[in-house]
């Protein structure tokens, strides 16, 4: 599903270069649950970014679903990445003034689907995440756990074959994150879904399929 070939990303910082990502090699199987560890600037969101297509490596290649997505143009890369991916983020990032409902249905306004199939698409993702009595609640209305089950009910809106996640469970405690994991790994079973984590927590780490640790740009 995901393959990165010599893939390497370099920064020049204060005249300073640094390899945020050194020639790395990594294939990822279609419904593997893969956690990335490592210290802070090792390289982790690089790595992710990569996949995601919101940057591109100075050398080689990433390869998601049997495309070289580092040779796409812009918009192509977008409409590439709008079908495929889906992204979940620590702080959640949903729009304060629109409900649970509203957030989860943006990317399909975005995809042009008309208004009755999006309230029926976004309510079916809902009920799977346990929140359909919570459709017309406000961010500032629900919990912070609650807040991220809609995050990634947004994120899979889309029926991507790839979800990232970065730090997910970071601004969750441990019940709650413990709740977000066994509900990605859910998803995984229901859809084969492919899922990417960033994650500094070894105990989230330990409930993936599999765990690579990055240090300096290099997967050890």
């Amino acid at each position: 599903m995901i393959e990165l070939k010599k893939a390497s990303r370099i920064y020049t910082l204060g005249g300073e270069t640094i390899k945020a990502l050194d020639n790395v090699d990594l294939s990822i199987n279609r419904g593997e649950f893969l956690s990335i560890m490592g210290p802070s600037g090792s390289g982790k969101s690089t790595f992710l970014n990569l996949i995601g297509g919101l940057d591109k490596p100075d050398s080689g290649q990433v390869i998601v679903n049997g495309v070289d997505i580092t040779t796409l143009k812009d918009k192509k890369l977008s409409q590439f990445r709008n079908k495929q991916i889906g992204f979940v983020f620590q702080a959640f990032h949903l729009q304060p003034m629109y409900t649970a409902l509203e957030n989860i249905m943006l990317p399909l306004e975005f995809a042009k689907v008309k208004p009755k199939e999006r309230v029926k698409r976004a309510m079916a993702i809902l009920k799977m995440v346990g929140l359909e009595k919570r459709a017309k609640h406000k961010p500032s209305e629900l919990s912070a756990g609650q807040r991220q089950r809609v995050s990634i009910a947004r994120a899979l809106i889309n029926e991507p074959n790839i979800l990232l996640a970065d730090e997910p469970t970071g601004n969750l405690d441990s019940k709650n994150g413990t709740m977000i994991i066994e509900l990605l790994k859910n998803i995984i079973k229901q859809r084969e879904i492919t899922i990417v984590m960033v994650t500094h927590d070894p105990v989230m780490a330990k409930m993936s399929d599999k765990i690579i640790n990055i240090h300096d740009g290099r997967i050890k």
